[in-house]
């Protein structure tokens, strides 16, 4: 079974995001920085209102507060511009990689336009889908994307569904 589609730099960023919301160790590293910085910013509110500073006290405890219910929003945009910075620096952003990817009994075969490489069934971690994308998590902390969208040639759902079995 084969299927051809096109992955762009969107889809690469799509993956970073989604394996990062599937992170235990993004997840605790977000909850203790909005905690650390609500405690930071209520210290500020309380030292307002010992030294009787009603501004100190409003920006303190409004800021600490917005921490708190906006941090992870805030760190899910920020995490989101630098991964678009990194993984789009030099390349256009109508860059359009071309990539067959051929499933059979002993494993996949993944051609793009730079190389061919071959992974057997056992080389496979996982298979984790979203809404519009598939990733493919090999052993060796890579993963293949295939975008449901982009697909050019061959049944997207079915090749899923086949892998899916095989994984």
């Amino acid at each position: 079974m084969k299927i051809k589609y096109e992955l762009s730099i969107k889809d690469k960023i799509a993956f970073v995001e989604h394996h990062l919301r599937g992170s235990e160790k993004q997840a605790k590293s977000i909850r203790a920085n909005r905690l650390a910085f609500a405690i930071a910013f209520s210290i500020m509110g309380v030292v307002g209102v010992l030294m009787k500073f009603d501004y100190l006290i409003f920006a303190g405890f409004t800021v600490a507060v917005a921490c708190w219910f906006f941090y992870s929003a805030y760190h899910k945009w920020l995490v989101s511009k630098r991964i678009t910075k990194k993984i789009g620096a030099g390349v256009s952003k109508d860059f359009r990689d071309p990539v067959e990817m051929t499933l059979d009994n002993d494993g996949l075969e993944i051609t793009d336009s730079s190389s061919t490489v071959n992974t057997d069934w056992a080389g496979i971690q996982k298979v984790s889908s979203s809404e519009d994308h598939t990733f493919i998590y090999l052993k060796t902390s890579n993963a293949l994307i295939i975008p449901k969208n982009a697909v050019t040639e061959g049944d997207y759902e079915a090749f899923i569904a086949e892998l899916k079995s095989k994984v």
